[in-house]
């Protein structure tokens, strides 16, 4: 498994299209937990070897809390 976290973004409601995208100015921080979690949530369905999910992008730690109580506890933020 190289980086198989990658491929989970594209289909988020917000923070893909905002941070990445630009497709708007302003981003609702709730939609874009929620796409911090499903992302998280995929990603150990279909790799349950995950470890450590790392958030190190300087948008990301913030949603640390929130990916770890839904992936018992991989989360960690880096920083």
């Amino acid at each position: 498994m190289s980086n198989p976290g990658l491929a989970l973004f594209p289909d988020g409601r917000e923070f893909f299209r905002v941070l990445i995208k630009a497709e708007k100015d302003d981003m609702d921080v709730d939609l874009a937990e929620q796409d911090m979690v499903e992302a998280a949530q995929r990603l150990v369905a279909r790799h349950p070897e995950v470890g450590a999910i790392v958030l190190e992008c300087a948008n990301m730690p913030p949603y640390t809390a929130a990916v770890q109580r839904t992936t018992g506890g991989v989360a960690r933020r880096l920083g």
